[in-house]
């Protein structure tokens, strides 16, 4: 039974869909090819995993949900934390812009 905890937000929907309309068109506008099958799959299935993840997190345990989505140094994260994660960010970005680029140059 869903209580008032995991109901989603206005906010929190609009950003889901814009996030899903907006990751796909980076991914391929970087590749410089709309119809790259691979980039297409790509999408699809991280954008399936994050929803997936989020939706199951918001009605089990909003709470660790909650403290997923905050920004790195935020609170009370230990010194080596506020790193890791910042790096982690960093790397999924630059993953993400690297990946369909090279799709370009024939490499993928």
């Amino acid at each position: 039974m869903a209580n008032e905890s995991s109901k989603f937000t206005i906010g929190q929907i609009i950003y889901m869909i814009i996030s899903t309309l907006v990751f796909p068109a980076i991914i391929l506008s970087l590749a410089g090819d709309w119809f790259w099958m691979e980039g297409w799959i790509f999408s699809i299935w991280f954008l399936a995993m994050t929803l997936s993840v989020g939706i199951y997190l918001k009605r089990n345990d909003p709470a660790l949900l909650a403290e997923r989505s905050k920004m790195p140094g935020s609170d009370n994260q230990k010194g080596w934390d506020k790193y890791y994660q910042s790096f982690a960010y960093l790397s999924l970005v630059v993953w993400i812009i690297i990946m369909p680029s090279l799709t370009g140059l024939g490499v993928g």
